[in-house]
């Protein structure tokens, strides 16, 4: 009687083949896709976000949420809007933070403010129309033009004393770089993770925020 005997090639063959299938069927749903398709998607991620606050560097890690809704220009290129929430877990201003002192200077009587505490407030908002491109297999860039809201502290003082405080915006341009890699789950559901640098200009009040990250998103195509 003769046994069939299956050579180690031959498993490597079949291991190549069984592997080619399973990385290869999602990217083929994608590359199925029609022009003009809509998508929705999600992500969040950890930021380091960093600024000028009285002329000194200062910097702190926080979360950060997107919210994506975008059109398949084709099948390896998309353009999407993007709105991002970077840090949202700020420290709250307080009226104790300044301190009013009095000064009698030839006479006349002046007040002095002295910052106790700077309040870390580091948390930017990006609303960005955003291009991005398939250049390898799965692997994209992003790069993205738009708004950028800035948060900062604000006090409203009296003649004697700050009053109180709280927390305004200040919006100007928003600029974005991204890069990742994708991944189909099935034919309309895709999974992502991508580095991404960030930068939200600041007005008068504010200082422009650097931002940068490592997230994951879900995608959804319709």
């Amino acid at each position: 009687m003769r046994h069939l005997r299956i050579r180690p090639t031959t498993y490597l063959e079949i291991s190549l083949v069984f592997s080619a299938v399973l990385i290869t069927s999602p990217l083929r749903a994608q590359e199925l896709k029609s022009r003009g398709s809509i998508f929705i998607g999600g992500g969040i991620g950890i930021r380091l976000v960093t600024k000028n606050q009285l002329g000194k560097g200062i910097s702190g890690f926080g979360p950060s949420f997107d919210a994506r809704l975008g059109i398949n220009l084709s099948k390896k290129s998309s353009l999407q809007l993007e709105y991002i929430v970077d840090h949202p877990n700020d420290e709250t201003p307080q009226a104790s933070d300044i301190l009013v002192t009095k000064e009698i200077i030839n006479g006349n009587e002046n007040h002095r403010l002295t910052f106790v505490r700077y309040p870390k407030i580091f948390q930017a908002r990006l609303l960005l129309i955003s291009f991005q491109r398939t250049v390898f297999r799965d692997f994209y860039y992003r790069i993205g033009l738009g708004l950028g809201s800035n948060c900062f502290a604000i006090y409203r003082e009296s003649k004697d004393a700050v009053m109180d405080a709280s927390k305004s915006w200040d919006t100007g341009l928003g600029l974005g770089l991204a890069g990742g890699h994708e991944r189909y789950l099935s034919d309309n559901l895709s999974i992502s993770l991508e580095a991404s640098a960030r930068w939200s200009n600041g007005e008068d009040s504010t200082s422009a925020r650097f931002v940068f990250g490592l997230g994951t998103a879900v995608k959804w195509d319709f």
